[in-house]
């Protein structure tokens, strides 16, 4: 999986490309560490390039919820396949974390 960021503002865009499994999870939670390092505080996990999510990847996103707030940060996912959707529902973690549809509906979000 591949992490790109960008910016809108002041809040952060990461955008994943390829599947979110085991291997590839410390790309993100490296990029997260460097965005909360440069002073960011807001975040979206873009996911549009995602094909699938498995156990590691689930496990990941549900261990940012806690670590963001410990860090007085918030973050937004958006761009989930119906793959990606129905893994996310079938858990029950769309209870807890934040779904936009696109990135720009998410950093609106935050204002």
């Amino acid at each position: 999986m591949e992490v790109s960021r960008s910016e809108i503002g002041s809040v952060a865009i990461l955008r994943l490309s390829g599947p979110f499994v085991d291997d590839e999870r410390l790309k993100l939670t490296e990029r997260i560490d460097a965005c909360i390092a440069d002073g960011t505080s807001k975040m979206v996990i873009d996911m549009k390039q995602v094909p699938f999510i498995d156990s590691t990847g689930l496990e990941t996103l549900q261990s940012l919820v806690p670590e963001f707030a410990k860090r007085g940060a918030d973050f937004r996912i958006t761009g989930l396949n119906d793959v990606c959707r129905d893994i996310l529902v079938a858990t029950r973690m769309v209870s807890f974390l934040h779904i936009s549809e696109d990135a720009e509906t998410a950093v609106r979000s935050f204002r």
